[in-house]
């Protein structure tokens, strides 16, 4: 039996390439303002509010493949995060590049579902997660809460959230990141 081999550095890479290669050159400026939204640089904003207030228990130490570090677990994620970005209703300035991105969709929605997938085979606490399995978005929520350390009880509350409490769980936690 073939062993799992889990999403790796260079298959992050390689569809990163393959999204540049189905934008037309003349869209690649936009494509890369676009891209360069997706830099994660709010780790774990549970982790920080313990270390702020002192206090320990909310705080929750996934397991991640290659005893990955959780920054570099969500970092691979990067390149299909510009789907989530577009599914959330942030297109790009110009529609006719979200529609080049669509070809490579596919590409992205099968690699973030290993990602998933790899995840939740170390953590199965993760697996009551509601998961739509054609949203790039659905898996980004449950690996980046994992990321930042969120506990289980949360990011599985936080993924059968739709619509506007969705929004409203979000800007709660932009607030919250602010403050701290």
């Amino acid at each position: 039996m073939e062993k799992n081999i889990p999403f790796t550095l260079a298959q992050s890479q390689a569809i990163k390439k393959a999204i540049y290669a189905s934008v037309p050159k003349e869209k690649h400026q936009e494509l890369n303002q676009l891209y360069a939204c997706l830099d994660y640089d709010n780790y774990s904003p549970v982790k920080r509010f313990e270390e702020a207030a002192d206090i320990k228990g909310i705080y929750h130490r996934y397991k991640f493949p290659n005893d990955m570090e959780p920054l570099e677990y969500e970092a691979l994620m990067k390149p299909m995060r510009i789907y989530e970005v577009i599914e959330r209703g942030l297109n790009p300035q110009e529609d006719s590049l979200a529609l080049a991105l669509q070809d490579q969709k596919p590409q992205s929605l099968f690699a973030v579902r290993k990602m998933y997938l790899d995840l939740v085979e170390l953590n199965p606490e993760l697996k009551k997660a509601q998961i739509s399995p054609t949203q790039v978005r659905s898996y980004v929520a449950v690996i980046s809460g994992a990321c930042s350390g969120f506990p289980p009880e949360d990011i599985i509350e936080f993924s059968y959230a739709k619509g506007i409490d969705n929004d409203r769980i979000n800007n709660e936690k932009r607030a919250f990141s602010k403050m701290l």
